[in-house]
Parts: C-alpha cells; sequence; structure tokens
C-alpha cells in the first residue's frame, strides 16, 4: 500500500500527455492493429474491430485527418479495395502513446 507522502506525488502529470486521437477506444483498436501488422484491408479491419461500417469509416477519417494512417484506394476485378497503412507520424504517436500508458501502470505496481 502507497504511503501518504508517495500519494501526494503520485505522478498523474502523464496524463495529459495521452494523445486524445489514440486514447479513444475505436481508434486505439485501429491503431494497434496497424501497428501490429502494418497495413490491413478496409473489410478485413471490420472484420476483426468489432466496429461497425460508420463507425469505422468515422475514425478512420479521424486518423486521416491527424496524418496517423495513409488511405490507399484502387480497384481489384472491378472492386473497390481500401487499403490503410500506419503512418511514421502515426507509428511515432503510438509508440510514444504506449511509453506514457506503461509509464503510468508501473507507478501503480507494488514492488
Amino acid at each position: 500500500m502507497m504511503s501518504k507522502k508517495e500519494r501526494e506525488v503520485f505522478p498523474f502529470h502523464n496524463i495529459d500527455k495521452l494523445d486524445r486521437y489514440i486514447n479513444e477506444p475505436a481508434r486505439f483498436v485501429i491503431l494497434t492493429y496497424l501497428y501490429k501488422f502494418k497495413s490491413a484491408e478496409f473489410m478485413e479491419l471490420l472484420r476483426n474491430s468489432g466496429l461497425t461500417q460508420g463507425n469505422l469509416s468515422f475514425h478512420l477519417k479521424k486518423l486521416q485527418d491527424a496524418e496517423f494512417i495513409k488511405v490507399h484506394k484502387e480497384f481489384r476485378n472491378n472492386k473497390p479495395l481500401t487499403t490503410l497503412s500506419l503512418t511514421k507520424n502515426g507509428k511515432k504517436s503510438y509508440d510514444y502513446y504506449s511509453q506514457v500508458v506503461l509509464e503510468i501502470i508501473q507507478l501503480t505496481q507494488t514492488p
């Protein structure tokens, strides 16, 4: 258990360093998937994210506007194909976000 003194200096100041674009659960899921697999087709991400098509599209647009993802559209066998990938900025932001979250978690672990 933390002492009163430890509680007084518990550093929640890192919370404000969390990127609000990533901190939203749907966007976190999308970025985590793209971080792990480097790229994904829209339908693959739709199946694996648990999001609805409209919700996924909404959050992809937000991430694209923030320059966290790149959206590539083409036709394959006369059918539209949308492929998504993480940008360098997206990877850097995700790495930083992960680091801050891990620091906060480590502060709560008892030795």
